[in-house]
């Protein structure tokens, strides 16, 4: 089994860098790792979530998702939320306790190249959480019970892996065959703003 290495720098001065702990995990880590009151959390390729104690580096819980994890997660409150392969689930931080799931359609869509590593992190934006599907679509969810309450659809399902950034009441995001969108949140209307590829390639 291939093991990645999670490493933590501490950093007395510029120049003067000590490696504070080093820990083996089961698989590679595609994501970045989010820190909350000294833990840290983090998913592999191998479908599992793990939290680490962030003085000591010991694995103090594993959550096995079953699918590769290439996204960040998100904490908000008591609750955990991490996408794979289009689904994203809810967790009680505490007891990792599942507390729903959303699951897109095509889940057979997972790379769509040897390079397609990265997934697009969830986020929140005035207490709605967004992530995008395996199906070419933005949702928004209401994180308290998980209903789905936004559904943004890209041009032709085009899958999106960008991060999603939010301005004003617009949403930004582009697709995997380089479109770039604006939608408005209030009036719920999709635009088109710029397209770096006049043709779209062929995928393996």
């Amino acid at each position: 089994i291939a093991l990645s290495i999670c490493a933590i720098l501490k950093s007395t001065s510029a120049s003067d860098r000590v490696e504070k702990w080093k820990t083996s995990v089961d698989g590679a880590v595609f994501s970045t790792p989010v820190i909350r009151q000294n833990t840290i959390y983090v998913g592999t390729e191998n479908g599992n979530f793990l939290f680490i104690n962030a003085e000591t580096g010991t694995v103090i819980r594993t959550i096995p998702i079953g699918e590769p994890i290439r996204s960040s997660a998100l904490i908000l409150d008591k609750s955990l939320f991490v996408e794979a392969k289009g689904t994203l689930y809810c967790f009680d931080i505490e007891t990792a306790t599942e507390k729903y799931r959303i699951k897109t359609h095509r889940p057979q869509i997972d790379m769509l190249d040897p390079w397609d590593y990265f997934h697009t992190s969830p986020v929140e934006n005035d207490g709605t959480v967004y992530f995008a599907g395996n199906d070419g679509a933005i949702y928004g969810v209401d994180p308290a019970n998980g209903k789905v309450i936004k559904k943004i659809k890209t041009q032709e399902n085009n899958p999106v892996r960008s991060s999603l950034t939010f301005h004003n009441v617009n949403l930004y995001f582009g697709d995997v065959y380089g479109i770039l969108y604006e939608y408005n949140l209030s009036s719920n209307t999709l635009a088109i703003i710029y397209k770096t590829l006049a043709k779209k390639p062929s995928r393996p």
